[in-house]
């Protein structure tokens, strides 16, 4: 298994800080080695006073045997998890 980064862009800040915990555990569930890496904690106030937090994108570190995959495998998680569209996925990079 090698480790792949998958930009992962949520909507907005909150919904980021609100769902991340949940879709990483739903990805372990599934079977899957990842981190979300960046994303701030529910009673983080850096980003409170932005006027319009727009789409967050943070890196997912996941493992896989290949990119194809990667995103492959967190598509489905995110399908199951997310009204569709509402999650975007990047192309996976080699760590």
């Amino acid at each position: 298994m090698d480790t792949f980064i998958v930009p992962v862009t949520f909507p907005n800040l909150d919904t980021a800080t609100r769902d991340s915990g949940s879709f990483q555990d739903a990805l372990r569930t599934a079977g899957l080695t990842a981190e979300l890496v960046g994303v701030p904690d529910d009673d983080a106030q850096d980003d409170a006073a932005r006027p319009d937090p727009g789409p967050a994108t943070f890196e997912l570190r996941v493992e896989a045997a290949d990119a194809d995959e990667a995103v492959r495998r967190v598509q489905q998680v995110a399908d199951g998890q997310f009204p569709p569209g509402m999650l975007l996925l990047g192309a996976a990079t080699p760590v």
